[in-house]
């Protein structure tokens, strides 16, 4: 792939994910704290997603507070933590793993028009 196009790819992405966190802050219902958090558990590679957190945070002034590990080990996380955990949204590098986790009941639906009117359904 092309440097232009793997650099596209990315920042592409990158707005997705700062599109996402933007939408999904909204939901948050425990917002109490003087400096908003949000919490996110990502199979991403940190060099690559510290630099839209870092941004994010920057735009918006809410903190992003987040751990990396591949998929699995993520997933395995939340279950254990189960309705105590952090995360506030677990971002992976496939939709295989999200179909996992959707299928274990860890992951709950985000209404938002914000998403439905952006985000395809298929």
């Amino acid at each position: 792939m092309g440097q232009f196009l793997k650099h596209s790819c990315y920042l592409h992405s990158s707005f997705i994910i700062l599109f996402l966190f933007s939408e999904f802050y909204g939901t948050l219902s425990e917002a109490k704290e003087e400096t908003p958090v949000v919490s996110v558990y990502s199979s991403r590679k940190e060099h690559l997603i510290k630099p839209v957190f870092e941004k994010f945070t920057k735009e918006t002034g809410i903190k992003v507070e987040y751990m990396t590990d591949k998929a699995q080990p993520l997933i395995a996380k939340i279950e254990a933590e189960g309705t105590r955990t952090k995360a506030d949204l677990l971002l992976t590098v496939d939709a295989g793993n999200l179909w996992q986790a959707t299928k274990t009941g860890l992951l709950k639906p985000v209404k938002s028009p914000g998403l439905e009117q952006n985000i395809p359904e298929h």
